[in-house]
């Protein structure tokens, strides 16, 4: 891989536990999978990850997250039911 490329991880949320799985193919095969309970722990795995799986001169210029299904970062309810903006 050549320093400068960018690499795309497909995210999926975990069933079993409940937080998130992240994939990338290399194209000559081979690959990253990682997971984390957070999006901050996703994160931080990710990048763990990658700086272990790349030398250093031939690490990527950038990451890029492509989830399989919009994340929900809270039920609408919990948000409405703290508005300030909520006529009763």
């Amino acid at each position: 891989m050549s320093k400068g490329t960018e690499i795309f991880f497909e995210v999926e949320p975990c069933a079993v536990t409940g937080g998130y799985v992240a994939r990338w193919d290399a194209p000559g095969g081979g690959g990253i999978t990682t997971q984390g309970d957070s999006f901050g722990e996703l994160d931080i795995m990710i990048a763990d990850a990658v700086a272990g799986y790349f030398e250093a001169d031939q690490r990527p210029r950038s990451v890029r997250l492509h989830f399989s299904q919009d994340p929900i970062l809270a039920p609408a309810d919990h948000i409405f039911a703290s508005s300030p903006f909520l006529l009763e």
